[in-house]
């Protein structure tokens, strides 16, 4: 696993942006991409950048709310947030699966990426889901029973390359679960894939215990982005 270290969020939109262009230079066309505060930043510099190679590619959506008052919330979310680009936007439930592609997810509270929660099998592909309590309270969902469809981490890990986003302090306990192979996230899973990339903001980073960037990460590079491997 690769880690990127940014000196703040644009310094992440910006990596993310570069890792996604050199995947399209690998011949890479199809990009699953998550909704969220997360990317917003990602896409805000798409918008702004106007970069001619995404009109090259398929962008599909990884989850969405299919039933309550929010549902549809992501793909609004896109329609919203991808500008021009979201002709590009493959919507979830619609279309099928890529069969080469890479992936671009974010990290929940709870360790879930799209919405393959915790209660999911390591090896569940893609399905409507139940949504677990956490996520239903970070959303704002205040319905019983909420269901999501979504991909799942039996998909991503057939991705040419993924890159997990991270930001803000709030997410120093799951990251630190995350590096530390905690069973509970279901994120780790990911690591199966040789291609992984993880990329934080530094404020995010000094919140990782010590002991896991000493003993798991090898620095190789120093700089105002900081490379690790």
């Amino acid at each position: 696993m690769k880690v990127l270290i940014g000196l703040n969020s644009t310094f992440v939109d910006q990596m993310t942006q570069t890792w996604m262009h050199r995947e399209f230079e690998n011949g890479v066309r199809d990009f699953f991409i998550p909704a969220g505060g997360t990317p917003e930043g990602l896409y805000s510099l798409w918008r702004k950048e106007k970069p001619d190679w995404i009109d090259k590619t398929f962008l599909f959506q990884v989850d969405d709310i299919v039933d309550g008052p929010q549902k549809n919330k992501f793909y609004d979310f896109f329609q919203k947030h991808l500008g021009d680009y979201r002709q590009r936007l493959q919507r979830i439930g619609e279309t099928k699966a890529p069969t080469k592609f890479s992936t671009i997810l974010g990290l929940g509270l709870n360790g879930h990426v799209a919405f393959h929660e915790p209660n999911l099998d390591e090896n569940f592909s893609f399905g409507e889901v139940e949504l677990t309590e956490i996520t239903k309270k970070y959303l704002g969902l205040r319905e019983d029973s909420v269901k999501g469809i979504t991909y799942g981490v039996g998909t991503f890990l057939k991705s040419e390359s993924i890159l997990l986003m991270v930001k803000g302090t709030h997410k120093a306990d799951i990251l630190n679960r995350f590096l530390r192979d905690d069973p509970s996230c279901p994120a780790i899973a990911l690591k199966k894939n040789a291609n992984l990339t993880l990329v934080v903001d530094e404020e995010l980073w000094k919140l990782v215990d010590e002991d896991l960037k000493k003993n798991s990460i090898k620095k190789v590079r120093d700089s105002h982005i900081n490379f690790f491997v």
